[in-house]
């Protein structure tokens, strides 16, 4: 770096702004940052011979391009702002070709019982991350910190994300997932036969020549928010924004718990025609579940009491209520399913590229 100009001895200006009448310019080694629009040249060792922080910053990124990497990805906390400059200047000597990057992230809040919980490193109060994780889950604490831009304050809610409740994203994400594979399981216990493998290209242009067949929109409406996946997940990858991935899977479940609900209220929206029949007082009751995920009862507790029992009441007798659904259209079932399956893909690929496990029951 030295015999190529990047490196060389002098002196640095006074402080900008500060009047120091004991300032003296000694010689030291500095790193030429300038170029690249640095206020200064940067020290790597002091007149007194020590190295500067600036130092071992270079030979930790030149080891990592010495190894064959060529893009390099800082995240740096919002108070160390000013270091991508230099950090920039140091890879760019090393490897003109490589790529830098740099994610500035702002401070996280910790909440408990609906208050900030108070730290100082100063007086040695703090709580650390890993007993963050301890308390709430890798996968919760991952979920949460993925669906806020990095360089957007954050509050971890640490009663909130152990809820079993719409309020928790990741929950509801997850159940989103389970409640697909628990619906994918039960076509194929009536018969229903997918496309095998996980190609969602294939499964959502199975489904798209099976539109014509649905009588509603609304499925056909989730499937073209599951064709966006391509482009959200590009996207993400191109301004290093796992937070679109976050988000998306959230609207994706969203939508499709709307869907289920629907499907409670209105049988022309169900997706399996075994689901036609329910008990009037099973029905209420479930309606108000899907509102509050957070009773007492287990998730998957909650979707067997949609299942009709031998002595239940069709679901035409109930006041108020007509089937509505065609169970004379095979192709009609079959595309939900398609649609559902599509969904299951796509939820389990947001979840894995952002370091999850999607479950397939809850």
């Amino acid at each position: 770096l030295k015999s190529k100009g990047h490196i060389y001895e002098g002196e640095l200006p006074p402080p900008k702004g500060q009047e120091n009448e004991d300032w003296v310019p000694r010689r030291q080694l500095l790193f030429r940052t300038t170029h690249l629009g640095d206020d200064t040249d940067r020290p790597i060792q002091k007149h007194d011979g020590t190295w500067s922080y600036f130092a071992p910053d270079i030979v930790y990124h030149a080891d990592k391009l010495s190894r064959g990497k060529d893009w390099l990805i800082n995240v740096l906390g919002a108070d160390h702002a000013g270091y991508e400059i230099r950090l920039r200047a140091a890879v760019e000597a090393v490897n003109p070709s490589a790529r830098f990057d740099a994610l500035f992230c702002q401070l996280v809040r910790l909440i408990k019982n609906g208050k900030p919980v108070k730290m100082s490193k100063r007086e040695g109060n703090f709580v650390t991350l890993a007993e963050v994780v301890q308390a709430v889950k890798a996968d919760a604490v991952r979920f949460s910190v993925a669906m806020r831009k990095t360089d957007t304050p954050h509050d971890i809610d640490v009663d909130l994300l152990t809820a079993q409740s719409r309020a928790n994203p990741v929950f509801y994400v997850k159940y989103a997932h389970a409640r697909c594979c628990s619906v994918l399981t039960k076509a194929q216990g009536m018969g229903y036969l997918l496309p095998k493998g996980n190609s969602l290209e294939g499964t959502i242009a199975v489904a798209y020549n099976h539109r014509g067949e649905d009588k509603d929109v609304v499925f056909h409406d989730l499937r073209l928010l599951l064709a966006t996946w391509p482009m959200v997940f590009r996207r993400a990858a191109e301004q290093l924004a796992p937070h679109h991935i976050a988000n998306y899977a959230s609207e994706l479940a969203a939508a499709f718990h709307t869907l289920w609900t629907l499907g409670i209220k209105n049988p022309e929206y169900r997706i399996l025609p075994a689901m036609g029949m329910l008990p009037a007082e099973v029905d209420s009751m479930d309606l108000r579940l899907d509102d509050d995920p957070a009773h007492d009862r287990a998730p998957e507790a909650r979707d067997r009491a949609l299942e009709a029992s031998s002595s239940a009441t069709p679901a035409s007798q109930v006041p108020g209520r007509a089937t509505g659904y065609d169970r004379t259209q095979p192709n009609q079932t079959l595309f939900r399913l398609l649609v559902i399956d599509a969904l299951r893909i796509v939820l389990a690929s947001s979840l894995e590229t952002l370091g999850m496990h999607p479950p397939n029951t809850m």
